[in-house]
Protein backbone atom coordinates (compact mmCIF):
# COMPACT_ATOMS: atom_id res chain seq x y z
CA UNK A 1 0.00 0.00 0.00
CA UNK A 2 1.19 3.15 -0.87
CA UNK A 3 0.66 6.06 1.68
CA UNK A 4 0.50 9.65 0.71
CA UNK A 5 3.02 11.34 3.30
CA UNK A 6 5.33 14.52 3.57
CA UNK A 7 8.57 13.73 1.75
CA UNK A 8 10.43 16.53 3.65
CA UNK A 9 10.11 18.75 6.61
CA UNK A 10 7.41 21.37 6.46
CA UNK A 11 6.41 23.48 9.64
CA UNK A 12 3.69 25.96 9.72
CA UNK A 13 2.68 28.37 11.98
CA UNK A 14 -0.17 30.39 12.32
CA UNK A 15 -2.66 32.57 15.09
CA UNK A 16 -6.01 30.96 15.43
CA UNK A 17 -7.98 33.73 16.51
CA UNK A 18 -11.20 31.77 17.73
CA UNK A 19 -9.86 29.23 19.87
CA UNK A 20 -6.67 27.53 19.79
CA UNK A 21 -4.03 30.99 19.89
CA UNK A 22 -0.69 30.46 18.47
CA UNK A 23 -0.04 26.83 16.60
CA UNK A 24 3.13 25.59 14.97
CA UNK A 25 2.23 22.10 13.16
CA UNK A 26 4.18 19.60 10.45
CA UNK A 27 2.14 16.78 8.27
CA UNK A 28 2.26 13.55 8.92
CA UNK A 29 4.59 11.01 6.98
CA UNK A 30 2.32 7.87 7.06
CA UNK A 31 -0.95 10.11 6.48
CA UNK A 32 -0.48 13.82 4.97
CA UNK A 33 -3.40 14.61 5.99
CA UNK A 34 -2.71 13.97 9.48
CA UNK A 35 -1.00 16.82 11.58
CA UNK A 36 1.46 17.05 15.05
CA UNK A 37 0.83 20.39 16.63
CA UNK A 38 2.23 22.23 19.12
CA UNK A 39 -0.11 25.09 20.85
CA UNK A 40 0.20 28.22 23.00
CA UNK A 41 -3.93 28.52 23.90
CA UNK A 42 -5.44 31.58 24.17
CA UNK A 43 -5.67 31.42 27.86
CA UNK A 44 -2.07 31.14 28.10
CA UNK A 45 -1.05 33.61 25.34
CA UNK A 46 -0.65 36.56 28.00
CA UNK A 47 2.35 35.07 29.24
CA UNK A 48 2.83 32.93 26.22
CA UNK A 49 5.07 30.05 28.39
CA UNK A 50 2.71 26.83 28.09
CA UNK A 51 2.80 24.57 25.25
CA UNK A 52 0.25 22.19 24.23
CA UNK A 53 0.50 19.42 22.35
CA UNK A 54 -2.22 17.75 20.08
CA UNK A 55 -2.19 15.51 16.68
CA UNK A 56 -4.86 13.97 14.79
CA UNK A 57 -5.51 10.74 12.72
CA UNK A 58 -7.88 10.22 10.10
CA UNK A 59 -10.53 7.98 10.52
CA UNK A 60 -13.76 6.35 9.43
CA UNK A 61 -17.03 7.07 11.34
CA UNK A 62 -16.45 7.55 14.78
CA UNK A 63 -20.03 9.40 15.94
CA UNK A 64 -19.38 6.44 18.97
CA UNK A 65 -15.99 7.85 19.60
CA UNK A 66 -16.41 11.30 19.41
CA UNK A 67 -19.63 10.94 21.99
CA UNK A 68 -17.05 9.98 24.30
CA UNK A 69 -14.89 12.96 24.14
CA UNK A 70 -12.80 13.60 26.60
CA UNK A 71 -12.26 9.37 27.32
CA UNK A 72 -8.58 8.82 27.60
CA UNK A 73 -7.39 7.00 24.86
CA UNK A 74 -4.23 4.85 25.08
CA UNK A 75 -0.92 5.76 23.27
CA UNK A 76 2.78 4.25 22.21
CA UNK A 77 5.55 6.42 21.31
CA UNK A 78 8.96 6.26 20.19
CA UNK A 79 11.61 8.73 19.45
CA UNK A 80 14.68 8.66 16.99
CA UNK A 81 17.40 10.59 17.79
CA UNK A 82 19.41 12.79 15.69
CA UNK A 83 23.21 11.91 17.11
CA UNK A 84 22.50 9.80 20.31
CA UNK A 85 22.73 6.28 21.21
CA UNK A 86 23.58 3.33 18.76
CA UNK A 87 21.90 3.46 15.39
CA UNK A 88 18.70 1.34 16.35
CA UNK A 89 18.24 2.98 18.99
CA UNK A 90 15.07 4.65 20.07
CA UNK A 91 13.33 5.27 23.02
CA UNK A 92 9.55 3.71 23.25
CA UNK A 93 6.90 5.13 26.01
CA UNK A 94 3.15 5.03 26.66
CA UNK A 95 1.01 7.76 27.57
CA UNK A 96 -2.67 8.89 27.37
CA UNK A 97 -4.66 11.33 25.36
CA UNK A 98 -7.77 12.36 25.41
CA UNK A 99 -10.13 12.94 22.12
CA UNK A 100 -11.17 16.40 21.74
CA UNK A 101 -13.24 16.53 18.77
CA UNK A 102 -14.01 14.92 15.22
CA UNK A 103 -13.68 17.39 11.95
CA UNK A 104 -16.06 15.67 9.80
CA UNK A 105 -14.64 15.23 6.02
CA UNK A 106 -15.71 13.41 2.75
CA UNK A 107 -14.81 10.47 3.74
CA UNK A 108 -14.23 10.10 7.22
CA UNK A 109 -13.11 12.04 9.59
CA UNK A 110 -10.41 13.87 11.30
CA UNK A 111 -9.97 12.69 15.00
CA UNK A 112 -7.72 15.45 17.42
CA UNK A 113 -6.28 13.77 20.24
CA UNK A 114 -4.35 15.99 22.57
CA UNK A 115 -2.33 15.18 26.04
CA UNK A 116 -3.65 15.94 29.29
CA UNK A 117 -2.35 19.47 29.93
CA UNK A 118 0.63 21.94 28.52
CA UNK A 119 4.04 21.81 29.22
CA UNK A 120 6.90 24.40 29.85
CA UNK A 121 9.27 25.77 27.04
CA UNK A 122 12.24 24.28 28.95
CA UNK A 123 10.05 20.73 29.17
CA UNK A 124 9.16 20.78 25.29
CA UNK A 125 13.20 21.37 24.31
CA UNK A 126 14.35 18.65 26.92
CA UNK A 127 11.61 16.26 25.64
CA UNK A 128 11.97 16.90 22.21
CA UNK A 129 15.13 18.78 20.97
CA UNK A 130 17.40 15.78 19.98
CA UNK A 131 14.21 14.57 18.29
CA UNK A 132 14.42 13.38 14.79
CA UNK A 133 11.16 12.16 14.15
CA UNK A 134 8.39 10.68 16.78
CA UNK A 135 6.07 7.97 15.62
CA UNK A 136 2.68 7.65 17.66
CA UNK A 137 0.76 4.20 17.45
CA UNK A 138 -2.75 4.31 18.96
CA UNK A 139 -3.56 1.12 20.84
CA UNK A 140 -6.54 -0.91 23.04
CA UNK A 141 -6.55 -0.19 26.38
CA UNK A 142 -5.61 -2.53 29.38
CA UNK A 143 -8.86 -4.51 30.70
CA UNK A 144 -8.86 -2.47 33.58
CA UNK A 145 -9.60 0.79 31.44
CA UNK A 146 -12.28 2.72 31.32
CA UNK A 147 -12.94 2.23 27.79
CA UNK A 148 -13.28 -0.80 25.80
CA UNK A 149 -12.15 0.69 22.27
CA UNK A 150 -10.68 -0.55 20.06
CA UNK A 151 -8.45 1.48 17.75
CA UNK A 152 -9.08 -0.92 14.31
CA UNK A 153 -12.79 -0.14 14.86
CA UNK A 154 -12.20 3.57 14.05
CA UNK A 155 -9.14 4.08 12.63
CA UNK A 156 -7.84 2.44 8.97
CA UNK A 157 -4.04 3.42 9.94
CA UNK A 158 -3.41 3.46 13.87
CA UNK A 159 -0.24 4.90 13.60
CA UNK A 160 1.74 7.64 11.96
CA UNK A 161 4.98 9.74 12.46
CA UNK A 162 6.10 13.38 11.88
CA UNK A 163 9.35 15.09 11.68
CA UNK A 164 10.61 17.25 14.26
CA UNK A 165 14.09 18.63 13.09
CA UNK A 166 14.08 22.14 13.55
CA UNK A 167 11.28 22.26 16.29
CA UNK A 168 13.21 24.17 18.63
CA UNK A 169 13.73 27.21 16.09
CA UNK A 170 10.24 26.98 14.77
CA UNK A 171 8.97 27.17 18.67
CA UNK A 172 10.91 30.18 19.35
CA UNK A 173 9.79 31.47 16.25
CA UNK A 174 5.78 30.78 17.96
CA UNK A 175 6.58 31.94 20.85
CA UNK A 176 7.72 35.23 19.72
CA UNK A 177 4.41 36.00 17.71
CA UNK A 178 2.52 35.15 20.82
CA UNK A 179 4.73 37.75 22.49
CA UNK A 180 4.59 40.10 19.59
CA UNK A 181 0.63 40.23 19.95
CA UNK A 182 0.81 41.46 23.66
Amino acid sequence: MTLAGAEENEWDIEEDNDLLGFVLSTPGIVTYGDSFRFFIPKEESKSCDQIGIYFSFFSKDVKELAQKTLIPLDITYHFDYKNEGPADFQYFSSAKVWVRSEIKIIPGSITVMTFERGFPYEAIVTEFGEVEKITIKLVSPKEDAETDYKPEDYFDIDYNSWRLDGLIEQLDKLIAMCKASN
